[in-house]
């Protein structure tokens, strides 16, 4: 008897602390938040390849923020909860049990795709031009974030990150938060990259310091914070088709025929166009590591 309800204060600890560490979100996408997560010493020498196709949905936070994610989520935490009491129980709790601890160590990110670190096959690659490119877009992303309008960018993702992103922030604005993202510093820097018969892929890690947090429409500060200065570190994925296509398009929205380019509007109904084949776009984004500066 004793045994069990040990396990159930244990548990009900363990649930508790999940709770109160579980991070408020603010900067683009959802990816900063309150606690601190990921390894201190994550590097670039460590990064990961796989052969496996890797889900290139953009992850980091939910898209859908209604009553059953927050079902989902105090389920969640009873889950993780038992388990680590589990663990503790079936680790700590007899003398006669070995022991065995993980000595932890760099976090190895899996991309999805072998790394490859010779970048000539890529026709007009500039790796400075890429950094600063990549910079550039992660703050007028925060900006655009900040301002509830991300049309905009739309040229610089991918159609499926672009829907997912657009999504996520007009349910951000139906529930009243407005976000707010001060960028301190940011930098980018190539990890690697590989093809297949469409498209050029390339890994860029960005390191950014942000203060980041959400209002409501009263002022009064949601989630995040205004004075906490966060280290974020995230794995971006940008793709670049092989060939251009015509610059004579369809506008997706009315069908009206258009000749495009960069930043192009259909003159018929307003909408942005984009021309595949133009540069890099950004399909995923993950955050790694957050750090309380």
């Amino acid at each position: 008897m004793k045994k069990h309800v040990s396990w159930i204060l244990l548990m009900l600890l363990v649930v508790s602390l999940l709770a109160f560490l579980l991070p408020g979100h603010a900067d683009f996408g959802d990816f900063s938040g309150g606690s601190d997560f990921g390894g201190s010493d994550w590097g670039g020498s460590d990064w990961g390849s796989s052969d496996s196709d890797w889900d290139y949905s953009v992850s980091g936070s939910s898209s859908s923020d209604g009553p059953m994610d927050t079902v989902f989520t105090f389920i969640s935490i009873v889950v993780i909860g038992v388990g680590v009491a589990g663990w503790i129980t079936e680790n700590f709790g007899s003398k006669s049990k070995s022991r065995s601890r993980s000595s932890g160590g760099t976090k190895t990110y899996t991309w999805g795709f072998k790394l490859r670190d010779d970048y000539s096959p890529i026709p007009g690659f500039n790796a400075e031009s890429v950094r600063a490119d990549c910079c550039d877009l992660y703050r007028r992303m925060q900006d655009a974030w900040g301002q509830g309008d991300l049309s905009p960018l739309q040229a610089d993702f991918t159609p499926e990150a672009y829907a997912q992103y657009d999504r996520q922030l007009k349910q951000k604005t139906a529930r009243g938060e407005h976000a707010h993202c001060e960028v301190r510093s940011v930098t980018a820097q190539e990890r690697g990259w590989n093809e297949n018969d469409h498209e050029w892929m390339l890994a860029v890690e960005l390191t950014a310091e942000i203060r980041a947090w959400n209002e409501n429409d009263a002022g009064k500060v949601v989630s995040g914070s205004k004075s906490a200065v966060k280290e974020m570190r995230y794995a971006w994925v940008l793709r670049r088709p092989k060939t251009e296509t015509s610059q004579i398009q369809h506008c997706p929205n009315c069908g009206c025929e258009v000749e495009i380019n960069a930043g192009a509007f259909c003159p018929m109904c307003g909408a942005p166009l984009t021309a595949p084949g133009a540069g890099w776009q950004l399909s995923a984004i993950q955050a790694m590591s957050q750090k309380t500066l």
